[in-house]
Order: C-alpha cells, then structure tokens, then sequence
C-alpha cells in the first residue's frame, strides 16, 4: 500500500491521551488550535485533523527526555528543509514555531508542538513582539486539562481566518468573558486593523 502524503498523513491523540503523555513533561504545556476551543465552551462541535500543544520555547530542551521514543520534526528548518528530523542535544532555531511528532517513521503523525518565544514571565506573539502577556494568564483549565486562553488562541487563527477558523470565532464569541474580547480586539487592532473580526468584537 503506498504510503499518503506527509501532510495528510494523521492520526491523532486526543486530549486525554495528550494528558496521559505529557504527565512525564516537567514544564507547563496547553492544548491549543480548534480541541482549545471546543473544550472551552464545553461541547465539541467539530472534527479535528490534527491536535495542537503549545509550549514554551525555554523548555524544549525537555522534550526528547520526556517522548521518549517519539520521532520529532521541527517544521521549517533553516536549511530550506520543510520536516527536519531534530535530534536530542540539537539546539532548535529560533525561527522554528512548530515541531510535529509521531511514535516511529511507519506511523501517521499524532500532535504538533507549537513553540511560543517567552522573555522573563511574559509570553511573546511570534508575529509582533509588541503583544504579549503574563504567563499567569496564558492558560486556563477545562475538565482538569490546561488550554490556551481562548483569546489568544483566536489571535493566532485571525490571520488565515479558514473556514475553521471562522467557525471556531463564531463558536466561541457569545461565551468569551468581556475582558478577554477587550484583550483580543486591542491586539488585532495592533497586529490587523483591516480585520473583520474587530466589527463583531464591538
């Protein structure tokens, strides 16, 4: 059987497989991207391709030790190569944001790791260091499992605004808390002040 195309090749964990992993991971860590979203309302709504795991730039150095026996493939390597093969000890570019990973080479791929840039306690928007916040705030918690905050998980989906995107905007924006649309309408109008999210953020 020939093998799909790497882009298309997944099967992912879910949240509580996620959990079960990450137990062995000694730093914090967030579901993110469309499942951060889902378990913030509390109902999924949606299928997801893919699941998505933010962590912090300073404690990717404990990644090999705690996936153990996990292939890891930083995304976007400097050298041109779009799956590099990152290796324990290698250092991780700064320009690296993402890192996929599955058990071996014959299986599909199972959870990416998004890097997120961190100065002192405060965590940096990799596309305008000008937005950012404390760590503290960064995550909150929905049947015991840490999510990104959802408003600045929509930050990150306000760029491409696919159709999932949209979907998730509008999923979410009758339950977001007051202040965390204020937070998010005062960094698009900093990094995307054509966006048309702004409108429906008042």
């Amino acid at each position: 059987m020939e093998r799909p195309d790497w882009e298309t090749y997944w099967q992912a964990l879910l949240p509580d497989q996620v959990a079960a992993l990450f137990a062995r991971y000694p730093a914090a860590w967030w579901i993110a991207g469309g499942w951060a979203i889902d378990l913030f309302v509390g109902e999924p709504y949606r299928d997801h391709a893919d699941i998505d795991i933010e962590i912090l730039r300073p404690d990717v150095r404990l990644l090999h030790d705690a996936l153990d026996g996990w292939e890891l493939h930083a995304c976007q390597w400097p050298d041109g190569t779009t799956l590099h093969r990152w290796q324990a000890g290698e250092p991780l570019p700064p320009a690296v944001h993402d890192i996929w990973c599955r058990r071996d080479r014959d299986t599909p791929w199972a959870f990416q790791l998004m890097v997120l840039d961190q100065a002192d306690d405060r965590w940096l928007f990799r596309r305008d260091h000008r937005i950012g916040g404390p760590l503290a705030d960064l995550g909150v918690e929905r049947r015991g499992l840490p999510l990104l905050a959802p408003e600045v998980q929509l930050l990150f989906k306000s760029k491409g605004r696919r159709p999932k995107d949209e979907r998730d905007f509008a999923r979410i924006l009758p339950v977001l808390d007051p202040w965390r649309k204020e937070w998010l309408r005062q960094a698009l109008e900093v990094t995307d002040p054509d966006n048309p999210w702004l409108v429906r953020l008042g």
